[in-house]
């Protein structure tokens, strides 16, 4: 539900750790004309080894797929729906060669693809698909996010190490029974590369707030997604989780409510020593940052932006 930005520069350091794993395998599997699977011996399709072939000849081939826009994934499905239908049907020879290329001898290969490393190239905070979690790492290599296929491994193995499909998430969101093997496609999400900040809108409706206690009354307040790509909402169950979430808003109500913004903000930019900018009062006022561009860095922040400027905590 929060965009993430293309960054060139490191699918391009990605594809250099790659390129060197795909290739070694495309060209074992090229010389030996089949792969091992279940015991059996998975052969090689004329029309699959020269579209392998045509990797393996120099780099534009690759480098095409690994490093492929977002926006251009559409294209290559609709490419290999035409041209190797097979590879995308899960157990069909070509689907399981792919896999075993891309999948289990470089994306699995965790002695040269480090999904720490790519993790950090990232540089992402939250979970782009509900900004609900933190998906901090810690440098043991041990402690780190889930790496979700947002087109998955089983029917889409030739984006098994592809930059823009691997996607760093939570826990929750990457859970079994949640976007699972699904295609994307046929559940009407929104890759998060793809996704633009007004396509999730925030609201809310508030029912009763007691006066003598109102931050003890979640219920009074109920959440609501005045824009949304609906798909997301119910594969990730959003419109759930984030009535767990009332009493965030229910502060900021408070806030807004009381004459304590316009004296705080006035508090903050006179203070001796603090000289600060009208985006970090809007944070420390906020509770969250106030950025669009920042919405990643914390938990629920596009949930603080939409209601901060609705309640004019914020512009």
């Amino acid at each position: 539900m929060i965009r993430l930005h293309t960054n060139n520069d490191a699918a391009d350091e990605h594809y250099k750790i790659v390129k060197p794993l795909v290739k070694e395998w495309i060209k074992k599997v090229i010389d030996r004309g089949y792969v091992f699977f279940d015991g059996q011996r998975r052969h090689l399709s004329p029309e699959l080894e020269t579209y392998l072939e045509s990797m393996q000849q120099g780099d534009d081939g690759l480098r095409a797929l690994i490093c492929a826009h977002p926006g251009s994934f559409e294209g290559i499905i609709d490419y290999m729906q035409e041209h190797h239908p097979g590879s995308m049907e899960d157990g069909h020879p070509d689907n399981i060669i792919l896999k075993n290329i891309f999948i289990s001898h470089a994306y699995e290969d965790t002695k040269n693809f480090i999904k720490l490393d790519f993790i950090k190239r990232i540089q992402l905070d939250t979970c782009p698909y509900c900004n609900r979690s933190y998906i901090y790492y810690i440098d043991n290599g041990k402690i780190k996010p889930q790496i979700d296929h947002f087109y998955p491994q089983s029917t889409f193995p030739f984006f098994g190490v592809s930059f823009y499909n691997l996607i760093p998430c939570c826990l929750t969101c990457n859970g079994l029974g949640v976007k699972a093997q699904n295609d994307p496609r046929k559940i009407g999400i929104k890759n998060p590369y793809l996704i633009e900040n007004d396509q999730f809108q925030f609201t809310f409706e508030v029912k009763d707030i007691k006066f003598l206690n109102p931050l003890a009354d979640k219920e009074s307040i109920e959440i609501r997604f005045r824009q949304a790509i609906r798909g997301h909402l119910s594969a990730f169950g959003l419109g759930k989780l984030y009535e767990q979430h009332t009493d965030h808003v229910l502060e900021l109500i408070i806030k807004s409510k009381v004459a304590y913004s316009p004296k705080y903000r006035e508090y903050l930019r006179n203070y001796p020593g603090f000289n600060l900018s009208d985006k970090e009062i809007d944070r420390l006022l906020l509770g969250n940052y106030s950025e669009v561009d920042d919405v990643h860095k914390r938990p629920l922040a596009k949930l603080y932006q939409d209601i901060g400027r609705k309640l004019k905590l914020i512009d």
